[in-house]
């Protein structure tokens, strides 16, 4: 009986059930069952047991009720298992009992540079670095737009070609990302704010961009690291009862 709700961006991603362990470990997808696709359609099957979607602004809530104990396998099969490779996969262990619970899948608290996260704008101080550390998979980048662009409370950045039409330099792109074991740091060389973004799609819209603001050293700004990577997702290990 418990609910275990999925909040995924429209357009980007699927919810899908593999068979055994093994094919979650090795993100083999051929034969994995879709619940719901991209477009937010669910599946008539899962439908007739009670699941739903729903829309939240940008977002599809999926919302999935346990019915039977066991061992369940959840994935994303976009890019033919990319998406699962690069982490987007969890299991699921239903026992016996009863619960009207509710469990939200989220990621970890480690804000990865990706998109639906919501970064929070910074202040940092002159010498300060943001680190941004690759998954090896080139899905993102990091774009800086000048100033002209400016963040207003709805985010122009991110509309039409407003990136593509402001942009100052791009720090790390898609095949920046695509090297393997690449960590890099941006120290910026004067004061003045940014808008860091990603370029790629919709990213930006779906929350993939932040502000920062740096001051002088001796502003007394609160020093502020941010450690990104560029991830699709990070699923975990849950554990209910029915």
């Amino acid at each position: 009986g418990t609910k275990v709700i999925f909040r995924v961006p429209q357009g980007f991603h699927d919810v899908a059930l593999v068979s055994t362990r093994v094919e979650m470990d090795d993100c083999d997808v051929s034969k994995a069952n879709i619940i719901t696709r991209p477009d937010g359609s669910l599946q008539p099957d899962f439908e007739a047991e009670g699941n739903n979607v729903t829309t939240e602004g940008n977002f599809y809530i999926f919302t999935w009720t346990t019915s039977a104990p066991g061992t369940y396998y959840f994935v994303c099969t976009i890019g033919s298992g990319k998406h699962c490779l690069a982490g987007q996969k969890f299991e699921i262990e239903v026992v016996e009992g009863n619960s009207d619970e509710t469990v939200t899948v989220m990621g970890t608290e480690t804000p990865f540079w990706t998109v639906a996260v919501g970064y929070p704008d910074m202040t940092i101080s002159l010498g300060d670095s943001l680190r941004f550390v690759s998954d090896n998979q080139g899905y993102h980048d990091v774009v800086l737009l000048s100033d002209t662009c400016g963040a207003s409370t709805n985010y122009d950045c991110c509309a039409g070609n407003t990136i593509s039409n402001n942009t100052e330099a791009v720090l790390y792109s898609t095949e920046d990302f695509s090297n393997t074991s690449t960590e890099f740091l941006w120290t910026p060389e004067e004061t003045g704010t940014h808008d860091v973004v990603c370029s790629v799609g919709s990213h930006c819209q779906f929350g993939q961009h932040f502000t920062v603001t740096v001051e002088s050293a001796d502003s007394g700004a609160a020093k502020t690291s941010l450690l990104v990577s560029a991830f699709v997702a990070l699923f975990g290990f849950l554990f209910m009862a029915l």
